[in-house]
C-alpha cells in the first residue's frame, strides 16, 4: 500500500485495481527503445508478471535511447540485463525471459499464458506474427512504431475489435522499413511512444478509460503534431490472420480431447483425474463424483494456480460450449492434458 498508494488513490484503480495489476501477465516483445520504456512504466505500476522476448545483445549505439542499459552492459543479452533491472527496481515482480527473437517456431511457446502482447519490435514480419498469435489466443496486441521524429500507436484485437491486418493488409512481399540504425531517432520518441503503450496496457488490465482500439495515433515530435485516424474492421483480413494463427497454434499446442458422454461416465471416479464442473451456482448439479470440482467459468482464471499444468483435466458444462472455451483457455495458459465433455451434461440424458 505504501509503494502504490498514489495510484491506488485514483478512483479508476483503488485496491481492487491494484490487485488486477498484480495478477496481470504481460509479454513485451522487443527490448529496444520502445521495450525498455514499456518495462519502466509497467515495473513502476506493479504489473505482477512481465515476460520479455528478444534475441539481441546490447551495443554502445543502443545506449542513447535504451536507457536502462549502461556501458558496462555492452555485449550482454538485453533480456538478461532488463530482467536484472526489473528485479532491482521492483523485487515483487516475477519475470520470464526468452532469449530468441519472436518467430513462427517459438511464438506460441513465448505467448502462452499472457493477457496482453506488446509489440516493441522494428520488424513488419514480426508484427503480422504477433497480430495472428494474439488473434488465436484471444488477447489484445498493443502496437507502436517509431521513425525519426515520428511515431504511431494503436491497440489491435481488443474485445474483437480491428486488427493490425485491418489497418495494414499484408503485401505479397514484405520490405522491411528502415530501423533506428539507418533512419535515426531521438530518445524522446521511443520513450513517449513506449509510455503511451504502457498506458494502454494499464487501461486494458484495469478496464478503465477508453482503450485506443479502431484508431491510429500518428505523432510528429518535431512539430508536436498529433493526429488520430479511425479505421474499420476488415472481416477478410481478420479471417486471414486468425487462420494463420490457428494453424500455428495447432502446430505448437497439443490437441484438446473431445470426451464422448459414455466415456465421460466411466471417468467420474478416476482418482488421478481432475473434473471441473463449470455450471453457475444456481444451476443444479447433473453429475456427482469424488473428483469433481465446482468452479463456475468466471472463477476459473483465479483458481488456476492450484492446478498442475500436466494433470489430466476434464471440463464440462450444461451444453458443451463453455467447456470448449474453457479448455482452449487452459491450453493457452500452458496446460498440456485438457479435455471437455462434448455436448455437455445434456448429452448424458441420452444414456439413460
Amino acid at each position: 500500500m505504501e509503494r502504490y498508494h498514489r495510484q491506488i488513490a485514483l478512483p479508476e484503480i483503488g485496491a481492487q485495481g491494484q490487485q488486477k495489476l498484480t495478477s496481470a501477465r504481460v509479454l513485451v516483445i522487443g527490448a529496444g527503445g520502445l521495450g525498455v520504456a514499456v518495462l519502466q512504466q509497467l515495473t513502476a505500476a506493479g504489473v505482477g508478471h512481465l515476460g520479455l522476448a528478444d534475441g539481441d545483445v546490447i551495443s554502445m549505439s543502443n545506449l542513447h535511447r535504451q536507457i536502462i542499459y549502461t556501458p558496462e552492459d555492452c555485449g550482454q543479452r538485453k533480456v538478461d540485463v532488463a530482467q536484472r533491472w526489473i528485479k532491482n527496481q521492483n523485487p515483487e515482480i516475477s519475470t520470464e525471459i526468452f532469449t530468441d527473437y519472436f518467430s513462427e517456431a517459438n511464438a506460441f511457446t513465448q505467448a502462452l499464458g499472457y493477457d496482453v502482447l506488446v509489440d516493441c519490435t522494428d520488424s513488419i514480419r514480426a508484427r503480422y506474427l504477433i497480430n495472428d498469435v494474439a488473434l488465436a489466443l484471444h488477447v489484445p496486441m498493443v502496437y507502436a512504431s517509431v521513425h525519426a521524429w515520428q511515431g504511431q500507436l494503436s491497440v489491435f484485437n481488443y474485445q474483437a475489435g480491428p486488427t493490425y491486418r485491418c489497418l495494414f493488409a499484408e503485401p505479397e512481399q514484405i520490405e522491411e522499413q528502415m530501423n533506428c540504425d539507418t533512419s535515426g531517432t531521438l530518445v524522446s520518441v521511443p520513450q513517449l511512444l513506449g509510455t503511451l503503450q504502457a498506458n494502454e496496457v494499464l487501461k486494458i488490465i484495469l478496464q478503465a478509460g477508453l482503450v485506443y482500439s479502431g484508431k491510429l495515433l500518428v505523432c510528429d515530435l518535431l512539430t508536436l503534431r498529433f493526429e488520430a485516424l479511425a479505421f474499420e474492421k476488415n472481416p477478410l483480413q481478420i479471417q486471414k490472420g486468425l487462420l494463420r494463427g490457428l494453424a500455428l497454434r495447432r502446430a505448437a499446442l497439443p490437441e484438446i480431447k473431445n470426451i464422448e458422454p459414455g466415456h465421460f461416465m466411466r471417468l467420474l471416479d478416476q482418482a488421478d483425474l481432475c473434473l471441473i464442473d463449470l455450471r453457475e451456482a444456481h444451476q443444479e448439479a447433473a453429475v456427482s463424483g469424488s473428483a469433481i470440482l465446482h468452479w463456475p467459468l468466471n472463477e476459473l482464471s483465479a483458481r488456476l494456480e492450484s492446478l498442475d499444468k500436466n494433470q489430466k483435466i476434464i471440463l464440462f458444462c450444461p451444453f458443451g460450449n463453455q467447456s470448449r472455451l474453457a479448455a482452449e483457455y487452459l491450453m493457452s495458459r500452458g496446460f498440456t492434458n485438457v479435455g471437455h465433455l462434448v455436448g455437455g451434461t445434456q448429452a448424458l440424458h441420452h444414456l439413460f
